[in-house]
């Protein structure tokens, strides 16, 4: 009797390991599903983080495109600027006798207007005037190079603005020109300003981006740790579960030998029984023991 009883109390710690076991396993199952739902919380705002990054994005595009546009009309207009207020003090020169007789114009507009001119007065000249064929020979070709130099001047002439002025009252002519390059001058003044604005807002935008993306980085950072505790959670409650299944894989065992005995056992009896050889045997057996005050064992 005392092998079934030990093999009780072996089957009762079995069971006991096997609770002891499965608890702690629903403990990792709780604690792994309690650090995924807070990952998923860090991984949201991680995300929303990241949209708020690239709506940052579009708005530094969006600037940074009207800032460029403000620049580029800064630049030509500061250019149209420039250029008539050097126009105008090269006629400043010019009336105060400053240039040398024969000089040419510095500026590609006042050099082509001089050449313009010019050519009219030979034109007129050729109109008007009686000429020898030598004479008028001579004037035809320098007509013919004075244009051919307007023709190399008009590059230049489509870099910069050409001057709307009527070059013969050079007094009138100055007074147009700086007042054309105060007009221009107003207009570097605005888009200066305009540029400013958008720039101003450009680097406010940029500060905001870096901002954005060191807390995305953080909550990043976050998110994979959270993730990585409940992977441990995880990897933990797999190797319980597998010792549970090993322990319930030898307990089904036992209950597969423990039926095979007890079926052995009644196969036995059930023969016994039938057996009326067997049964006498079995009852001589027993009337020898009480004759010997023996205890009585059945089977």
């Amino acid at each position: 009797m005392a092998q079934p009883k030990r093999e009780k109390r072996e089957v009762s710690a079995s069971r006991a390991e096997l609770e002891n076991l499965e608890k702690k396993s629903s403990q990792f199952i709780q604690r792994r599903n309690e650090l995924n739902d807070q990952a998923r919380v860090a991984r949201g705002e991680r995300d929303l983080l990241h949209d708020k990054r690239k709506e940052l994005f579009e708005q530094l595009n969006q600037i940074r495109a009207e800032r460029d546009k403000f620049n580029q009309l800064l630049r030509q207009h500061k250019e149209a600027r420039n250029a008539h207020q050097a126009q105008a003090k090269e006629l400043i020169g010019r009336r105060r006798g400053q240039a040398k007789k024969g000089e040419e114009s510095r500026s590609a507009p006042m050099r082509a207007r001089e050449l313009e001119h010019q050519i009219r007065e030979m034109e007129y000249r050729q109109q008007t005037q009686v000429l020898t064929s030598k004479a008028e020979e001579k004037l035809v070709k320098e007509i013919r190079l004075k244009r051919a130099e307007v023709a190399k001047l008009r590059p230049d002439l489509s870099k910069s603005k050409q001057l709307k002025v009527d070059l013969s009252d050079t007094e009138k002519a100055i007074d147009v020109l700086f007042a054309q390059a105060d007009e221009e001058h107003k207009h570097v003044v605005a888009y200066y300003k305009a540029s400013q604005e958008q720039h101003e807002k450009y680097v406010a935008l940029v500060k905001e981006v870096g901002r954005v993306i060191a807390e995305a980085n953080a909550k990043h950072a976050e998110f994979v740790e959270i993730r990585k505790k409940a992977d441990d959670q995880h990897e933990k409650m797999l190797e319980l579960r597998n010792r549970v299944l090993e322990l319930k894989g030898e307990a089904s065992n036992e209950r597969r030998e423990a039926r095979a005995i007890i079926k052995d056992r009644s196969r036995q009896v059930r023969e016994a029984v039938a057996d009326p050889k067997r049964l006498d045997a079995h009852a001589e057996s027993v009337l020898e023991q009480l004759k010997k005050g023996g205890k009585i064992r059945i089977g």
